[in-house]
């Protein structure tokens, strides 16, 4: 290497070490938050930091938002599956009402269910296989204008 590349490079080392020392789920998001603990929604109306609690294990995943009264503005839960599959939903023994954001593998929102109703038994599903469920309080969707194929942005998705 010539030494013209070399001191070209020297301003920029440190922030490609930096870079290097990234651990996938520690990735800072533009306010701060980890990427283990918050979502980005990216949407029409623009990108949006919310709080997500996570639900990986069978009992997790079982439980999800059942029994809370109140859920914060912002905040969320996401389910991991484990792997691309039909997903089947309920609203047994949840009192809030929520919406449901089914997304793919890849971090894009393939379908979603508004305006849950609570202590509801119907079976909810996505339009087709998935791996991860967001769910958010009701008016959520609406109000941060998500659509499919908007992208979620969370350490589940990176590469």
């Amino acid at each position: 290497m010539n030494v013209r590349r070399l001191l070209f490079l020297l301003p920029i080392l440190p922030m490609l070490a930096g870079l290097l020392l990234l651990v996938p789920g520690q990735a800072q998001t533009e306010t701060g938050c980890n990427l283990q603990d918050c979502a980005i929604l990216v949407t029409q109306s623009g990108s949006h930091t919310i709080s997500v609690e996570l639900a990986v294990s069978t009992k997790e995943r079982a439980s999800g938002l059942m029994h809370r009264k109140s859920m914060p503005e912002n905040s969320g839960m996401l389910f991991d599956f484990g792997s691309t599959r039909p997903i089947f939903m309920w609203m047994k023994n949840t009192f809030l009402s929520l919406d449901m954001v089914f997304v793919n593998k890849a971090g894009r929102v393939v379908s979603i269910i508004r305006d849950t109703k609570p202590l509801s038994e119907t079976i909810l599903t996505s339009k087709t296989p998935v791996r991860y469920v967001l769910e958010v309080p009701a008016g959520t969707a609406n109000k941060l204008k998500l659509h499919v194929d908007d992208q979620i942005r969370h350490s589940f998705f990176l590469p």
